[in-house]
């Protein structure tokens, strides 16, 4: 698989992907995920300058909390629901802002 653009049809086409592995190769996924969920991000994302930045300084914590919430839903079957959003034109452009739901308890993480 190629190098995805980290936009909602990105996202889109890595989970139906995912989704579709096989158990064995999905485990993986799912334990590179919950274990250096940057590296994960980076595999399959062509992210920016800016969107790095954002990752590498997200909260530790927060960041853990993500992943799990993320590895769960595929452990599951489901899709995680994806949002970004562009700041206003005012604030300094390209910075993204962007959350993962988490579907099985109904809460942003």
């Amino acid at each position: 698989m190629n190098i995805l653009i980290f936009n909602q049809a990105g996202v889109n086409y890595l989970q139906a992907h995912i989704l579709g592995l096989s158990m064995a190769l999905l485990l993986i996924e799912m334990n590179e995920i919950r274990t250096d969920f940057d590296s994960w991000l980076n595999k399959w994302f062509n992210l920016t300058t800016s969107q790095l930045s954002q990752l590498q300084n997200m909260d530790p914590a927060f960041k853990q909390e993500l992943a799990n919430a993320i590895a769960n839903n595929y452990a599951a079957g489901l899709t995680v629901n994806f949002i970004k959003e562009d700041k206003d034109e005012q604030e300094v452009p390209d910075k993204k802002t962007w959350w993962f739901m988490d579907w099985t308890s109904g809460k942003i993480p």
